[in-house]
């Protein structure tokens, strides 16, 4: 069962069109702005500072997002997707950001938009991350810019993916699939592919999410490069 319950006088507010797992915690002085999803276990703990989350925010299974003792609050932009067991700590996060899978943002930290945080990145406290990069490594370093391509291609499609069972309902249209630049034999154990926003060239897949991950997808996925 969901827990969603104030913490000293303090009630979580949660736009009516968010979508919010059976068994996620969402505690405290929280603010989730429109179309927002939060998964299975994720912690959003608003008990010693605020959080406050934008719209069409998706924060994915094991996330724990929470703040710095009277410190530093947790501020999200819009249009930003924190991937699995992700920890969101204390920081800021602009527009248009993707946050790989397991990485970890640390105290007053500031991610500008249109970035990537790249999955098992430790980004360590007060580390500005520029607009248009990538991040990666322990600690995360700047790798590489991101593209006109896949900020336009890639982390604006963020916005579009709904909420709950939208999800999986968008990453199955075909229409989807052929602007995205993907063949698919069966998406029905690797939907989140899509959902996620990891259609990325194979070059350019690697750098956030690792080779090792790029052939489980691969089993039932084929990329292929070339312009619809």
């Amino acid at each position: 069962m969901k827990i969603i319950k104030p913490v000293n006088g303090k009630h979580p507010q949660i736009s009516k069109d968010c979508f919010i797992a059976e068994n996620a915690t969402i505690v405290g002085e929280v603010f989730i702005g429109k179309q927002c999803s939060v998964w299975f276990n994720a912690v959003i703990r608003g008990d010693v500072h605020y959080i406050k989350i934008g719209n069409k925010v998706n924060i994915q299974d094991g996330a724990v997002i929470h703040a710095t003792f009277q410190k530093s609050p947790t501020t999200i932009g819009n249009n930003v997707s924190i991937g699995h067991n992700a920890i969101v700590h204390g920081c800021t996060i602009h527009d248009n950001v993707l946050i790989g899978m397991g990485s970890i943002i640390m105290d007053d930290c500031v991610i500008e938009s249109n970035s990537i945080i790249a999955a098992g990145a430790v980004v360590t406290k007060n580390t500005h991350v520029e607009s248009g990069t990538i991040y990666a490594g322990v600690p995360a370093k700047k790798i590489k810019n991101i593209s006109n391509e896949m900020i336009s291609g890639e982390i604006d499609r963020i916005a579009k993916m709904k909420r709950g069972h939208g999800l999986l309902r968008d990453s199955q249209d075909p229409k989807l699939i052929k602007k995205t630049k993907l063949r698919y034999k069966d998406l029905n154990s690797d939907f989140i592919f899509l959902t996620e926003g990891f259609n990325f060239r194979s070059n350019e897949l690697s750098a956030v999410i690792g080779l090792e991950q790029i052939k489980r997808l691969n089993r039932n996925i084929k990329i292929r490069n070339e312009k619809i």
